[in-house]
């Protein structure tokens, strides 16, 4: 009998759920613990300097990075299969990074018009604050899409839920 070997992104998503983003804990916890933490302390005030610096990897602010939500991000990246992964304490803090991420002044934005409020909000009022054009389009026409490109298009937004 020949033995199939898989490889860890063949494994079903139950195997993937118990196995990924294995977590080592120095007291022999199975599962991470969440870390309610704000902020954290450092051995001495040179090594707070080199991390803050990103010089020496550790943990400064729970805004920026937080031991729970490090195991939560790889965990994530194994599912998925990704590169990496970035957690959010938000949708609307997610949707927001990748617009300023991609996004530069005389860059357009292509939106259907079939978004969450608060997003819209943001697009209409926020980031065309910043010389970034904006449209609305129904994303069920192919048409009303092609009339809304123009050269500087580099985002299009479209809601999946």
């Amino acid at each position: 009998m020949t033995k199939i070997k898989k490889n860890k992104n063949n494994y079903h998503i139950a195997t993937k759920l118990v196995h990924c983003g294995n977590y080592n804990d120095k007291f022999g916890a199975t599962l991470p613990p969440i870390y309610l933490s704000t902020t954290f302390a450092f051995d001495s005030a040179e090594q707070g300097g080199r991390i803050f610096n990103l010089q020496e990897k550790g943990y400064v602010y729970t805004r920026i990075g937080n031991p729970t939500t490090t195991v939560l991000e790889k965990r994530m990246t194994h599912l998925e299969g990704s590169e990496k992964a970035i957690a959010f304490s938000s949708g609307m803090g997610a949707i927001a990074s990748v617009f300023w991420t991609l996004l530069n002044a005389t860059d357009h934005l292509l939106s259907s018009k079939t978004i969450y409020g608060g997003t819209h909000s943001l697009i209409e009022k926020g980031i065309s604050r910043f010389q970034i054009e904006v449209d609305f389009a129904d994303f069920t026409k192919l048409d009303e899409i092609k009339k809304n490109l123009k050269p500087n298009t580099k985002v299009f937004f479209r809601n999946t839920s």
